[in-house]
């Protein structure tokens, strides 16, 4: 993903969370509106196969979010002294990471509530949003993951551009 100023990389980084955000969302709106019409009847009914599903399913959402949170949290920018733009690009490429595994947690999540009803997956899905929700990417959460300087943290928090574009366009190199 290129982009060219602070603004554009927080375009394009709001528009992958809230599209990962989006995809199990519409599908929760969706058994909600089931739910609600009385129409959605659990898929599985035989109490065997509801607790082997819990038994497989939950252990492996709550795993992976707890997986990617712990993940996300041990990750440190590898070169600080690298330029801002460098930076940005290696905190995106692991966010989409970080957000594609809760994400995808997320909705197997919501697939264990679809066949068997138990509000467990429930509670599963609201873990996971409640995690997506914290870690989203703002300026102030970026700077302090990434352990930017005072000038960088300058640019990203009033969206100026990159430093080295300003010193071209400037003919200073």
């Amino acid at each position: 993903m290129q982009f060219k100023t602070t603004t554009d990389f927080f375009h394009q980084i709001n528009r992958v969370f809230h599209l990962i955000l989006a995809g199990p969302l519409l599908f929760f709106g969706f058994l909600f509106i089931q739910k609600a019409q009385g129409e959605w009847p659990a898929i599985i009914h035989h109490p065997d196969y509801i607790n082997w599903i819990i038994y497989l399913l939950m252990p492996l959402v709550m795993g992976a979010g707890i997986f990617a949170i712990r993940v996300y949290y041990q990750w440190k920018p590898e070169n600080s002294t690298a330029n801002l733009k460098d930076q940005l690009k290696v905190f995106l490429q692991e966010f989409i990471k970080f957000q594609t595994i809760l994400g995808i947690s997320s909705a197997i999540a919501l697939i264990g509530l679809y066949l068997t009803g138990k509000p467990i997956f429930l509670g599963g899905y609201i873990f996971l949003l409640f995690a997506s929700s914290i870690f989203r990417p703002t300026e102030e959460h970026i700077s302090k993951k990434l352990k930017l300087s005072k000038e960088n943290r300058t640019i990203l928090f009033k969206k100026l551009p990159f430093q080295n574009e300003n010193l071209s366009q400037n003919g200073n190199i």
